[in-house]
C-alpha cells in the first residue's frame, strides 16, 4: 500500500452532484472534475497545486474520501505531521458535511 494515499470509507445519502456542490463550497480554490467508470462508478477528483490531490468514490452502498498527498513534495517527519493534521480534518469537518 502506497503511504501517501489514503482513503476513508464513511456512509452517506448524498449523490454526486450535491457532494460536488458542498466541496466546491468547501474548496473554493479547487478544480473538481467528475467520471464514472464500469468498474470504480461515480468518482470526484480534486486538481489544484500545492495541496493534497482528493478523490471522493461513490460506490453502491459505501463512499470512499481518498487523498494522495504525493504531490506535496513532503517527506519523513513534515508529511507525517501534516497528513496526520489533514486526516483529522477531513474527518471532523468534511466527512460530517458530506453525509
Amino acid at each position: 500500500m502506497n503511504k501517501n494515499y489514503i482513503c476513508i470509507d464513511f456512509q452517506s445519502k448524498i449523490g454526486p452532484e450535491e457532494s460536488l456542490a458542498r466541496l466546491r463550497r468547501t474548496f473554493p480554490d479547487v478544480n473538481w472534475h467528475g467520471s464514472d467508470s464500469d468498474t470504480q462508478g461515480p468518482s470526484l477528483s480534486s486538481i489544484a497545486t500545492g495541496q493534497p490531490r482528493l478523490q471522493l468514490f461513490f460506490e453502491e452502498n459505501q463512499r470512499k474520501f481518498c487523498v494522495n498527498f504525493a504531490t506535496l513534495g513532503l517527506s519523513g517527519l513534515s508529511l507525517e505531521e501534516y497528513k496526520i493534521r489533514f486526516v483529522a480534518y477531513i474527518n471532523e469537518q468534511i466527512l460530517p458535511m458530506l453525509r
